[in-house]
């Protein structure tokens, strides 16, 4: 039996086995949840725009939201995710670029289950329905 194999079937394999890998380290090794977690939000929080691009933040936020779980289950991360919501999530709903805002809608469903104490979302959908028209 012969198999042919595209481009795209070696992107995928090779992106899936990468997830699974990083979900993995973090899931099993905090130590590295822990750094992985400073070198993200060090992107999300530089304002050079010359050394972070909106890839870099796309970057960012996705693999952030690869280890949601993770960071759902460290109690530490858990208490933090509104404040890091708000202030680094929802600030990209108001993007110029729309793969930024797409992220962050995908953000919200991979924090779905973090409760909100303090956060008015009025503002949130507010900026959303200035995109939409």
């Amino acid at each position: 039996m012969k198999t042919k194999y595209g481009a795209c079937d070696d992107y995928s394999n090779i992106q899936g086995e990468a997830q699974s890998l990083l979900t993995s380290v973090c899931r099993e090794k905090k130590d590295m949840l822990l750094k992985l977690v400073g070198i993200l939000l060090g992107i999300l929080q530089d304002s050079d725009t010359d050394n972070v691009t909106p890839s870099k933040k796309d970057g960012a936020l996705y693999m952030i939201g690869l280890i949601a779980e993770s960071l759902l289950e460290t109690k530490s991360y858990k208490d933090k995710m509104e404040q890091f919501l708000v202030s680094l999530v929802f600030s990209q709903f108001s993007s110029s670029h729309g793969h930024l805002r797409a992220r962050a809608c995908w953000m919200i469903s991979q924090f779905s289950e973090v409760e909100f104490q303090i956060f008015d979302f009025t503002k949130c959908f507010e900026i959303i329905s200035i995109f939409n028209h």
